[in-house]
């Protein structure tokens, strides 16, 4: 298959071209797995994927998939019979909204809508895809289930699945989708083909900003360079309005490096008076960055970084800590990436992780002691 022609496969699939050719080359011989495990870090494409070759099993089209006729159309809008997606939601959450939710989702798989409280897919969502499954395509040749973040699946939920893997008729192709497949057990690995999706280029990240979500170009190579591969994470960067989001969050690193570590405590909660949870995830994007472009400073490699523009002020910060301070901070921040992504409490996040790059930084004590 020449270059072109792998281009033109799943076009609303950014990149992935390894795993596209795979999808693809199954989908024309008829031989696709019955369930699939596509996994990779976050904004890469899994759901894309999940969602073109769901279009694909059943486009009318003689180029599949088509994204035209009726039942691609329908996969689109979330309104095929013989469609069905999945993911992580609260409990509390109305019926409605879980369809309203599905749809955007299914509209701009790449765009993750934050959702406050504990997500999960209930034993009971599972149950009800069982009774949709039991029956017989409606329109198609196959029924397709997309489950989304499929690790998030409570464990009554996955046992119930597991079951469905292990005996499905033959109409059914499932497609789970993970950042984590290492959090699902190993009996549901083993009933799926393994695909992995990798990193995205800046290139490609680059162009799909421009020519898809309409960013101006030099807004877009900026955002590319400061993604590490995924255009999901680009995109929630230029959500929250990146240039103003680093300067709060560096006004706060100076803050708590330098400053009153009690005027931190002031900052944080001024600055955090909601569940903001997509705002404090996008300030520990920011420092991610700021620390892994002193780490490359420190070893003569300034031509890579990704915030060129405060080229500067990176010098002067490079010059004050070692790097192995760097390197622990880099681990401090890591570690509120992790606790936020399994909602803790934000604004105690946000003031351990502070006084901790404090702490590392200064070499001092645990001056969370104080308070």
């Amino acid at each position: 298959m020449v270059k072109e022609e792998v281009e033109e496969l799943f076009p609303q699939v950014i990149g992935q071209k390894k795993a596209k050719r795979l999808i693809w080359r199954a989908l024309q011989r008829g031989r696709l797995a019955h369930s699939y495990l596509f996994y990779g870090r976050w904004g890469v494409g899994k759901d894309a994927l999940a969602l073109e070759l769901a279009k694909a099993v059943n486009c009318q089209g003689e180029k599949r998939p088509c994204g035209t006729c009726q039942s691609c159309n329908w996969v689109t809008r979330n309104s095929h019979p013989d469609f069905l997606f999945l993911q992580p939601l609260p409990k509390s959450l109305a019926l409605e909204e879980v369809g309203r939710l599905a749809q955007r989702r299914v509209q701009n798989p790449y765009i993750q809508e934050e959702l406050e409280g504990s997500l999960s897919i209930s034993i009971d969502v599972i149950r009800e895809m069982e009774k949709w499954a039991a029956q017989r395509p409606f329109m198609g040749k196959r029924r397709v289930v997309i489950v989304s973040h499929c690790d998030r699946l409570t464990t009554p939920a996955t046992n119930a699945l597991l079951k469905s893997l292990e005996e499905p008729p033959p109409y059914l192709l499932y497609l789970l989708t993970t950042i984590h497949p290492q959090a699902l057990p190993l009996t549901i690995r083993s009933r799926c083909q393994l695909l992995r999706l990798g990193k995205l280029s800046p290139l490609e990240i680059d162009l799909a900003l421009r020519e898809r979500f309409s960013l101006p170009p030099p807004q877009a190579k900026f955002l590319s360079k400061l993604a590490q591969g995924s255009l999901g994470r680009a995109l929630r960067l230029h959500q929250e309005g990146w240039q103003r989001l680093r300067r709060e969050a560096l006004s706060l690193l100076e803050e708590a490096l330098w400053g009153e570590p009690l005027r931190v405590m002031g900052s944080i909660e001024d600055g955090f008076r909601g569940r903001e949870r997509m705002k404090a995830k996008g300030v520990i994007e920011v420092l991610l960055s700021w620390y892994r472009d002193l780490l490359l400073l420190s070893q003569g490699m300034g031509e890579f970084v990704s915030n060129g523009d405060r080229m500067e002020r990176l010098r002067v910060e490079s010059e004050r800590v070692s790097l192995a301070k760097i390197e622990g901070s880099l681990a401090k921040l890591r570690e509120a990436q992790t606790a936020i992504g399994l909602n803790a409490n934000l604004k105690l996040v946000l003031l351990v992780t502070f006084l901790g790059l404090r702490r590392i930084v200064r070499d001092e004590g645990d001056i969370s002691d104080r308070f």
